[in-house]
C-alpha cells in the first residue's frame, strides 16, 4: 500500500511538471491502461503512476479552462459576480479577487475568477459584496526571472484565470444582496482589528498573526521577521494561532474563575 501511494504521488508530480504533455485523445485511454496495469501484478506500480498522472492532468486542464480566451483579451466585459477576497487598499487602487457569475456582454460567456484593480473607487469595498462591473481583462502572466517570484504560478494556484481593472467611465452597479459567508466574516474581523490598532506601527503584524491577513506587510516587516525568527509563524497564522491562543486562554482563565467562584461561595458561608 505504501509503494502504491508513493507511485501515485510520483504520477502527480509528473503531471505538474509536464502539463499538456499528452494530447486529449491519448488521455482518454489512460484510465483503462492504468486499471489494466494495476490488475496485473508486475505493472501495478506503473499503473498507479499513470493514475496519479491522469488525476493531476485532469486537474490542470480544469484550471486552464477557466482562463481568459484569446478572443476576449483587451475587450471590455460587463460581468456580475461576488468579491471573494478581502480588498487591499493602496494609495492608487483597491485590489481584490472577483468571482464572475454572469457575463452580460453579447457573445462572451466567461465564468471564473479575476484579480481586479479599481482606481478611484466610488465607495469602500468588502468581501462577499455582489457587483455588476465593466472590466478590461487580460490573461494572467508573470516574469520568468530565475529565483524571483513566479506571479503566474501564484495566480494558477489561486485559480485566477485573468487579471484586469475596472473601467471608471462606466457605471458600477452594486447589487442589493450580499452573501454572508466566511470571507465576509473575516473581512469584518480584519476591519475591527484594523480600527483598533490602526495607529500602532505593528498593526500589519497583528493582522497577519491574528487573522492571516498578510497583504499589508511591507518589505521592512518581512526583514524584521526574518531577522528575529517569527517568519515561520506566517504559514500557520490566522485560524491555527487563534485556536491555540483560545485554548490556552480557556485552560488558564477557566480554573482561575472557578477558584474565584469557590472563594466567593465560601465567603458567603
Amino acid at each position: 500500500m505504501r509503494s502504491g501511494t508513493t507511485a501515485l504521488l510520483l504520477g502527480l508530480l509528473f503531471s505538474f511538471y509536464l502539463p499538456g504533455w499528452l494530447d486529449a485523445v491519448w488521455i482518454q485511454f489512460l484510465p483503462l491502461a492504468a486499471l489494466l496495469a494495476i490488475a496485473a501484478g508486475r505493472l501495478r506500480l506503473f499503473g498507479w503512476v499513470m493514475l496519479g498522472f491522469l488525476s493531476g492532468e485532469l486537474h490542470v486542464q480544469h484550471v486552464l479552462q477557466t482562463r481568459l480566451a484569446p478572443s476576449q483579451v483587451s475587450q471590455d466585459l460587463c460581468v456580475q459576480g461576488v468579491i471573494s477576497s478581502i480588498p487591499v487598499v493602496s494609495r492608487r487602487a483597491t485590489r481584490f479577487e472577483f468571482n464572475v457569475e454572469q457575463s452580460h456582454t453579447a457573445g462572451v460567456h466567461y465564468r471564473g475568477k479575476i484579480r481586479l484593480s479599481w482606481y478611484d473607487r466610488p465607495q469602500p469595498l468588502h468581501a462577499s459584496q455582489r457587483w455588476r462591473l465593466v472590466v478590461r481583462p487580460k490573461p494572467p502572466y508573470g516574469y520568468a526571472n530565475p529565483g524571483g517570484f513566479d506571479y503566474e504560478k501564484w495566480l494558477f494556484i489561486r485559480r485566477i484565470g485573468a487579471t484586469g481593472y475596472v473601467l471608471g467611465k462606466q457605471p458600477a452597479l452594486p447589487m442589493l444582496s450580499s452573501a454572508h459567508n466566511l470571507a465576509r466574516l473575516r473581512d469584518q474581523w480584519v476591519g475591527k482589528l484594523r480600527d483598533a490598532v490602526d495607529s500602532h506601527p505593528s498593526a500589519p503584524l497583528m493582522l497577519a498573526l491574528g487573522l492571516g491577513f498578510r497583504e499589508e506587510l511591507q518589505d521592512h516587516h518581512w526583514a524584521t521577521l526574518r531577522a528575529t525568527g517569527p517568519s515561520r509563524l506566517m504559514p500557520i497564522s490566522g485560524l491555527h494561532v487563534g485556536l491555540v491562543a483560545g485554548g490556552c486562554f480557556c485552560c488558564c482563565h477557566g480554573p482561575s474563575r472557578a477558584n474565584g467562584w469557590a472563594g466567593a461561595s465560601s465567603g458567603r458561608w
